[in-house]
């Protein structure tokens, strides 16, 4: 048999880390992005320096509401800079016992910042309606479930599966980043705002990123799983184009996030 068809696969498995190195560098950057845009602005806001979305500011005599609103947005800067310190494989081969803590606080700060924005969904005025607040909602809800299930397979040292849910809550925890660049890139792809009303923040396309924020990363992550797992050869060079494709449209929906609503120079 030609020896070059017991090097194609480990080519293809080749192309598919590459594919998923790439995206993880370019989640890196979009991320950071979004960290210093919750530092300055949504900080501002909490403490009213600044102005940005409705029910990110605090209310005269809603205690509760502006606890949670605190919460919410300090836990978001943990889980966005523990989450990506969890990814290093590095980390965890080398420092193990900081990979562990690391970990835990940034499960329980996902739960509690999940548990936070529910509160603050339910409770204040914030853009949009009822069918987008159930899928942000819903994005919540797969934080408390993957925290649960990452927690337990790490627990009975099933490390393989812990892997995985751990990837799940990561990348459900982020939801709210990638509807920003989910957002963004509808408005590139379409050159303007197709499909919504802005004055409502209400509209199909507005439906559709609100589910897709979570919905979407989960799918590509479990087609990459299957091929990190797969021997079919022809099955992990499309998963590896998918995900080189996925890195593109990231790296756009980071950049225009970045010049549009986060940075913006006027």
């Amino acid at each position: 048999m030609d020896a070059t068809a017991f090097e194609r696969p480990r080519s293809f498995n080749k192309q598919l880390k590459w594919a998923a190195s790439a995206w993880y560098c370019i989640a890196v950057a979009g991320l950071m992005a979004f960290f210093l845009y919750v530092i300055v602005h949504y900080g501002g806001a909490a403490f009213g320096f600044s102005d940005t979305e409705p029910g990110t500011t605090f209310i005269e005599g809603d205690t509760l509401g502006n606890f949670f609103l605190v919460t919410h947005l300090s836990l978001a800067l943990v889980v966005i800079s523990g989450g990506l310190l969890q990814l290093l494989p590095s980390l965890r081969t080398r420092f193990p016992v900081f990979h562990r803590l690391n970990g835990r606080l940034f499960m329980v700060s996902a739960i509690v910042c999940s548990l936070a924005g529910q509160y603050l969904i339910f409770t204040r005025e914030i853009p949009g309606d009822l069918i987008m607040d159930l899928g942000t909602s819903s994005a919540g809800g797969l934080v408390l479930l993957f925290s649960a299930l990452a927690y337990m397979t790490a627990r009975s040292r099933r490390f393989v599966e812990h892997r995985r849910w751990a990837l799940r809550l990561f990348l459900v925890a982020n939801a709210g980043w990638f509807f920003r660049i989910g957002l963004m890139l509808w408005f590139v792809v379409n050159q303007g705002p197709v499909g919504m009303d802005m004055e409502t923040f209400t509209g199909p396309a507005l439906y559709f990123i609100s589910y897709a924020q979570f919905l979407l990363p989960l799918a590509m992550l479990e087609l990459y799983l299957r091929a990190q797992r797969s021997e079919n050869s022809t099955f992990k060079l499309g998963v590896a184009l998918l995900l080189s494709i996925s890195c593109l449209a990231t790296l756009v929906g980071v950049g225009a996030a970045s010049a549009m609503m986060w940075f913006p120079s006027s």
